[in-house]
Formats: structure tokens, C-alpha cells, sequence
């Protein structure tokens, strides 16, 4: 997708078409400016104009401008004139940071720009870790320091340590990546770390990333600040993003504690791993004794970080109640986000790496473990920071490791992020075509696709994945689950789950070594094998998928059969806008043939691309009623498929494969006689918390879920108090709910709510509610703590409104003098309960309100 920035009269035409450089009306043209230190950049002449394609112009650019200049000596050169003309010596013409197609008419001496924005949903992934992939300068292998690995983290034979990969090695690899069809590429995090942590057995490296000290500099293993600015150009200039992957909720670990660690931060004896957690209602009367041992006083940078008392000092997280937000992940200072110094500070780190190397996104670490109330102030200025710089499409995502949808899209709709990784759909994706999973899953994971709408973001904009440097990697999971099935099976168990990312609603995301048939040992450390020949021992003796290759070997091969298959998915994705950013509307579940299908359908050219994956390991056959007089495969040469005397077609799958077809006609609206009624709320009800919004869509009075694909749209909107209306989401496809939250409105507030409910050919209808918010009180539980029990309490409860817990239960709150306290979910007003400390417990107990 193009954005037209027009400074001139002549518009841009397409480049694929080149005509003689005589039409042009001279001999040759350059464009010469900021963006190539006013060096000389030939242009092309095609249709008469003279055309220049992705200019990109990035921040060492200082203020982006250029000029045209005939022979590329100044002689006879263009600028801006009077009302977008271009005249000869005259003013530069100034531009904004991004990417461009320019275009000159020298004979008729006009201009014009076309600033290149793609949307997030036209993009493919590729997630890679530097120190693994490329050493292109073995000269920063040791990062200035001695060559003890337990002072440097530089150990190749270690899965631990550093291996040498850095930014060099992965700019060498540009082409490599994008061949593969990825157009944005996704880091670990490449900040300064802490190069060594943990003692003994224990001890590990921060080749990963995740240990950040310095967010200001780069991490001298990876390379310099220059080498960097060369690599996010060289992507640019290729036509590829840049995203950062950074980590906020905690820092390397600086900090120590006296009860747990000695002067030098060593552990004392007798503690192998980190201090227990301390709840803040017992912080409050028996902190820990935080301090930082001599000589890292200054260790961190920007120089706010150092500051001991922005942290919460609790101990190790147990990942468990509040311990999730203010305990230590496995050790790592945690951040105190919720202080104001802390977010002003975090925004402006991040802003400074947009405007200096002009980055494309984030990918944003251990989301869940920050306070909610931080991201919903760091995201929107950080987004307004990049639109500032003319960036609009800077796209930001977040990791939320649960497989719970419904943990997920809170941070995309409450939280602000833009998006998260889809870690409901990789769990079910993962057990369907890694193991033997019904298809039933993927229904499942899709269902809860509805939590994520809202005014500015849905589901088509979660980035899918298959694995990753910490889940473990899909050919894992393959081999674990079969481990005596053919290769040939286990190969199309890989394609299967690979296409599956591209093809299904949202952004597909490679994980680097998946193309090249990386299986790795497990997760984690186990799954960051070397694409570089690797001198780790646990690496060297994995099975690789679809190849006799080792990881002895380099292994780039762009003629592995899952490096061409990922290949010729990216390129059916780019092709046909549908498959990127489509509707999606499910046609078949079938849990005996595990087979599944689905349809997507752009709306600017409704034709159906139906597509089906077989997820067994037998050829099946499928018929489903048609929308159009014949379907197209694409990515084959067979014959189209017709529709039958029924108005069905046949789809037969071999064994563990998938089909996409095309159908030859734009499906068309069925009737105007649209009405619809709320199918989850009533007139007058009272709401609190999460709402769900749900309408049931007739067409002369029938369901239109009994067709054979119901292409509407429902958009729904909110007015508090006979306010204005504001948007919550449109919701495309079946059963069109969306959810939205009243946290932001108080008790007794009068909602109005809108449903406009629209078919395909713009047919539509308009439904209203009114609903009143109405919060009901809280429930809390004291309970005193008898003597003898641990200090850890949990309760466990059961037949309430807010469900039940899995033994033992939530951790309750310390609130001094041995009294634990726990508050339900709103809404919550009797549960069933059983206190405990995981040894001891009492009787079965009732409680019905607070007490």
C-alpha cells in the first residue's frame, strides 16, 4: 500500500515498464540529496518520466530533501518552485522520514512523491537472534573483554554463552531474508547486557539479549551504533522493516540482597538461585536490605536506572498473584513501572531510538508482568512520537505468554499495544499439525478472536507463529511426537504448520532455522541453535528436517524444500490482498476426517478464497457449497474445480496437506431484508467489567449463519449519558460480537449502544439498546493465619460466579498481624472455599459477601 504525497502535478505510474531515456527528454537523471549524502542515484525513465523507486530517507539524513540533476555534476539541476514547480537551481525539495517512489517530467518540468506506508497486515516476519545467525567480524567475539567466557560470555561450544553471530553477519544475510519472502525483520534484543550472569553450573551469558544494562548503546558483541545504522539502511534500501525487540520490565541483575547475598553479590551459602518473594503488605514492615556491590554503582545507563529505590525489591516472582508484577523474573531487577519517573524515562529511551535510527516497531518483552495503567501511557506516546516523525507506520506488538485469548487481547484492547503475538492460536496450531490434535483446536482458538476488536485494532493484525526462542521450535514438537514417521511425513507436518501462518488471519512471523528444517533439543537455550557452523555438542547431533545437512554445516541453503515452500507462500500472501488482510469466515470443522477450512474475503473485491487443511494423515475428500461457477488452485497448474448440479464443490486433500482456491466470481449479496436483534444484552440491563455485545443477523427472517458464507459486517458503537458515539470495533464475522469494558464509566452511567449491521453490496440496518452500568460491591476475604502454617497462604474456591481456582489455589495477601487477605473478581458474591499453605488446610467453608 502506497500513500500519495503529491507535491507536484504529475502523479506516479507504475515502474515495472521501462521505455528509452529519449521519451524522458534527456539523456540521464539523478536524484542527488540527504538520503545518498548528495551523491548521484540514477533514475529510470519509464512512460516519459523520470522515476526513482524506495528512496529512503532516514535520520542521519538531518531534514530529508534532494534534487534532480541532469548529468550528475550540478551543471543543470531541478528544485522546488512556485507552487510545486520544478525549476532550474532552485530550493531543495524537502521529503520525511521513510521510504518514496519520485518521479520527474523533465520535458514538462514537474514533480511528485508517493511516500510507501505498508500496511502491519501486508507484512512477513522473520524472527532472528544475531548472535546465532552470522559472524561477519570475529573481532567482537570477546566485546573488548578478556577471553575467560566467564568474563566475556564468549563460549561457542557452549548453548549458554555467546556464539559470535552480530549485526555485520546479519547484514551479509539481507538477501537471503528476503528472497526467503520476509519483509520485516524482528531482533532479539540487541542493547548492551550484562555479559555474565549466575555462578557456577548456573552460570550463563546474555547472548540473547533479554539482560539489558545500557539501552543507550548497542551491545559490543553485536557490533557498533554505525554498524547498526548500516544494517536498518541496507534493509530499507532493500525494501524490508526493522523491529526492535525490547524489555521494560526488568534490567540485568545489579541488585542484590543482604538476606540472600554477600558484599561481592554472590550468593551465600546454602542459596543456589535467588531470594523468596516478600508480598508488599510484608515488604511494608520487613523489607528486604536491596544494595548494588561496589564497583556497579554506575553499571546501568541512562543513569536513572541506577537509582535502587525505582525498583520493587521484592525477590524472585513466584509468577503467581502480585509476585507476577513486582517479583524478580528469575533474578532481573524489576522495574517499580508504576513509578512516573520510571514511565517518562522508558518513553523517552524509546522514543530517542526512533528518531535516531529510524526503527520500524517494537516487539515488547514480558508484557503481563508490567502494571496494565504503564502501557497504557507508554504505548500512545510512543505511537504519537513516531507519527510526529511522519512514521505512521510504526507498529508496536507485545509478548503475553498465555494461551488464554482472553489474558491476551486485554492488552490490546484495555492495555493500548497495537498487538500481541497469538499465543492462544500457536498452542492449537502447534498440537493439530505437530501432533495429533483434532482440528476442533484451531475452532477454538479462532472463536476467541472477537476479544481482540476494537476501534483501532482486530485479529488480523496478531502475528501467528509456530515457534520461537522460547516455546521451542514446530520441528520439535514433530519429532517428539513422531518420533518413527517417515521423513517425508515429518517434512509435510512442518509445510503444513508453516502455511497455516500465512494463510489464516493474521501476520505470519518464521522463526530463523524453520526454513532450514531446525529442530533444536526442547526450549529456551535448546532451541537457539546456529546457522553458522555451530561448535556446541548438543547442537551438532540434531536431525535436521528435509535435508542430509548437519549443523556442522552453514546452513543458508535456499534450495531446502521448507526454505522454497515458505517462499512460495510469501509470494501467494503478497499476491492476493485477501489472504493478508481478509475477513475470515470458517466452512468446515470436520473432527472425524480432521480436516479444516475457511474462507477469506477482501471487501474491495469480494471474490472467495477458500481455503482447506488436511491435518491427517490420510487423503480426504470434502464438499462444501460453492459462491462462484468455478474455483482456481492457486500455486498449481490444475484445472479449476467446478461446481456441481448441487451448487457444491470437491476438494480432495492428500495426507497432511492444504489447498487454496480462488473462486472466478465476486460473491454477491443475497437480499436487502436485513434485520437483527441483541442476542447478549436486554433493554435496561445492567453491566459491569467485561461486556459482551452480540447480535443475531436475519435475512427475511432467517439466521444468516444458515448460509454458506454470511459476508456482513457489524459495527458496533457506545454513547455514555446522551454523549457522543464512540467506536468499538466491527466484527466481520460470525457469531459479530464484540467486548468492550466499563471500567472508564461509573456507577449508574446511562449507555446507549449502536449495532449498524452492512452486507456486501452496502445493504444495512441500525439497531440501538440502552444499557445502565451498574458495579456491584466488592468481596473480600480475611482470613488469620493459624500457628505453625507458612507464611505463603493460598485459598481455593469453587461454586462462585468467578468460577474456581486448581489447588492449592490463588496466593492471598499478607496484611500484617498474620491476617491474608483475597478479593474476588467483581460480580463475585458467594464461593465455596478452603484455606491452606500447601501442607495444611481447613474444612470445607462458605462465604457469601465480604468478611
Amino acid at each position: 500500500m502506497k500513500t500519495k504525497q503529491l507535491l507536484a502535478g504529475v502523479g506516479l505510474l507504475s515502474l515495472s515498464s521501462l521505455s528509452f531515456a529519449a521519451s524522458c527528454g534527456s539523456d540521464s537523471m539523478f536524484i542527488r540529496g540527504t538520503n545518498n549524502n548528495w551523491d548521484s542515484t540514477p533514475m529510470h525513465c519509464d512512460d516519459g518520466v523520470w522515476r526513482a523507486k524506495n528512496v529512503y530517507f532516514e535520520p542521519a539524513d538531518a531534514s530529508p530533501q534532494f534534487k534532480f540533476d541532469v548529468l550528475g555534476d550540478w551543471g543543470e539541476n531541478y528544485g522546488m518552485g512556485s507552487e510545486g514547480e520544478a525549476v532550474l537551481n532552485g530550493q531543495n525539495i524537502p521529503a520525511t522520514l521513510g521510504s518514496y517512489d519520485i518521479a520527474f517530467d523533465y520535458v514538462n518540468k514537474t514533480y511528485g512523491l508517493e511516500k510507501n506506508t505498508r500496511p502491519i497486515t501486508d507484512e512477513v516476519f522473520y524472527f532472528v537472534m544475531p548472535d546465532r545467525f552470522a559472524n561477519g567480524d570475529a573481532t567482537n567475539d570477546n566485546a573488548g573483554l578478556a577471553e575467560d567466557p566467564m568474563v566475556s560470555g564468549f563460549d561457542p561450544t557452549s548453548k549458554k554463552f555467546y556464539h559470535g553471530g552480530d549485526l555485520a553477519g546479519l547484514k551479509s544475510k539481507l538477501n537471503y531474508i528476503k528472497r526467503l519472502g520476509a519483509t520485516s525483520i524482528w531482533m532479539t534484543p540487541v542493547f548492551k547486557n550484562q555479559p555474565v550472569q549466575g555462578e557456577g553450573a548456573n552460570a550463563s551469558a546474555g547472548y540473547h539479549g533479554y539482560w539489558t544494562l545500557d539501552f543507550t548503546t548497542i551491545d559490543p558483541h553485536l557490533g557498533t551504533s554505525e554498524e547498526l545504522k548500516d544494517l536498518i539502511k541496507e534493509a530499507h534500501a532493500m525494501g524490508m522493516k526493522v523491529f526492535f525487540d525490547i524489555v521494560i520490565n526488568h534490567t540485568a541483575d545489579v541488585i542484590k540482597y543482604g538476606e540472600c547475598h554477600n558484599p561481592d553479590g554472590s550468593n551465600q551459602d546454602g542459596i543456589e538461585f535467588g531470594c523468596p518473594y516478600r508480598s508488599s503488605a510484608e515488604v511494608s514492615s520487613n523489607p528486604y536490605s536491596p544494595f548494588i556491590p561496589e564497583g556497579n554503582e554506575l553499571a546501568k545507563s541512562p543513569d536513572w536506572l541506577n537509582n535502587i529505590t525505582l525498583y520493587h525489591n521484592q525477590g524472585d516472582s513466584t509468577f503467581a498473584g502480585e509476585s507476577s508484577l513486582n517479583g524478580d523474573f528469575f533474578g532481573l531487577d524489576d522495574l517499580k513501572t508504576e513509578d512516573p519517573q520510571v514511565v517518562s524515562g522508558m518513553i523517552d529511551i524509546f522514543k530517542s531510538w526512533i528518531s535516531d535510527y529510524n526503527i520500524d516497531g517494537y516487539r515488547v518483552d514480558t508484557v503481563k508482568h508490567v502494571n496494565i495503567e504503564f502501557w497504557q501511557q507508554w504505548a500512545p506516546a510512543i505511537q504519537e512520537h513516531a507519527t510526529s516523525l511522519g512514521r505512521d507506520d510504526f507498529f508496536i506488538f507485545g509478548e503475553v505468554f498465555d494461551g488464554n485469548p482472553e489474558n491476551n487481547a486485554r492488552y490490546t484492547t484495555e492495555g493500548k499495544l497495537p498487538s500481541v503475538l497469538d499465543f492462544g492460536l500457536y498452542y492449537q496450531l502447534s498440537g493439530v499439525f505437530g501432533q495429533d490434535w483434532g482440528v476442533g483446536a484451531l475452532e477454538w482458538a479462532f472463536s476467541n478472536d472477537d476479544r481482540y476488536t476494537d476501534a483501532d485494532s482486530h485479529a488480523n493484525t496478531l502475528l501467528n507463529f509456530a515457534g520461537n526462542h522460547d516455546t521451542g521450535r514446530i520441528g520439535h514438537v514433530i519429532m517428539n511426537a513422531h518420533p518413527d514417521a517417515s521423513e517425508e511425513e515429518k517434512l509435510a507436518r512442518a509445510k503444513l504448520a508453516n502455511a497455516f501462518l500465512f494463510f489464516a488471519r493474521g501476520i505470519p512471523v518464521i522463526y530463523y532455522g524453520d526454513e532450514q528444517g531446525f529442530t533444536g533439543d526442547g526450549s529456551s537455550d535448546d532451541s537457539r541453535e546456529d546457522m553458522m557452523p555451530t561448535s556446541t555438542p548438543e547442537f551438532a547431533d540434531n536431525d535436521l528436517l528435509g535435508t542430509d545437512a548437519t549443523h556442522a554445516d552453514s546452513n543458508f541453503d535456499r534450495k531446502h524444500p521448507l526454505y522454497q515452500a515458505i517462499k512460495q507462500y510469501a509470494r501467494l500472501y503478497k499476491k492476493h490482498a485477501a489472504l493478508r488482510s481478509g475477513a475470515q469466515i470458517e466452512r468446515l470443522v470436520d473432527g472425524q476426517k480432521n480436516v479444516y477450512a475457511f474462507s477469506r474475503i477482501d471487501w474491495s473485491n469480494p471474490k472467495e478464497y477458500l481455503v482447506a487443511f488436511n491435518a491427517s494423515t490420510k487423503e480426504q475428500t470434502i464438499t462444501l457449497p460453492a459462491t462462484a461457477k468455478k474455483y482456481r488452485q492457486l500455486g498449481s497448474q490444475q484445472k479449476p474445480i467446478k461446481r456441481d448440479k448441487d451448487g457444491n464443490i470437491q476438494v480432495t486433500l492428500p495426507a497432511l496437506s492444504h489447498v487454496v482456491l480462488k473462486g472466478t466470481q465476486k460473491v454477491k449479496s443475497l437480499g436487502d431484508a436485513i434485520s437483527a436483534t441483541f442476542s447478549t444484552t436486554s433493554p435496561g440491563q445492567g453491566v459491569f467489567g467485561q461486556v459482551e455485545l452480540g447480535v443475531n443477523v436475519q435475512l427475511d427472517g432467517v439466521d444468516v449463519t444458515t448460509q454458506a458464507l454470511p459476508v456482513y459486517a457489524v459495527h458496533y458503537e457506545v454513547s455514555a449519558n446522551d454523549g457522543p458515539y464512540s467506536s468499538l470495533g466491527t466484527d466481520y464475522n460470525p457469531s459479530y460480537k464484540v467486548f468492550f469494558s466499563t471500567n472508564d464509566y461509573s456507577d449508574g452511567d446511562q449507555l446507549s449502544v449502536r449495532a449498524t449491521i452492512t452486507d456486501i453490496a452496502g445493504n444495512s440496518t441500525q439497531i440501538e439498546q440502552d444499557l445502565v452500568v451498574d458495579i456491584p460491591p466488592v468481596m473480600a476475604v480475611d482470613f488469620k493465619k493459624p500457628e505453625g502454617w507458612n507464611d505463603l497462604v493460598n485459598i481455593h474456591f469453587w461454586g462462585s460466579e468467578a468460577g474456581s481456582t486448581q489447588w492449592p489455589g490463588e496466593i492471598m495477601t499478607n496484611q500484617g498481624d498474620n491476617v491474608y487477605r483475597f478479593t474476588f473478581p467483581l460480580g463475585t458474591t458467594f464461593a465455596n472455599l478452603i484455606f491452606n499453605d500447601g501442607a495444611s488446610q481447613t474444612d470445607n467453608l462458605e462465604r457469601a459477601g465480604s468478611g
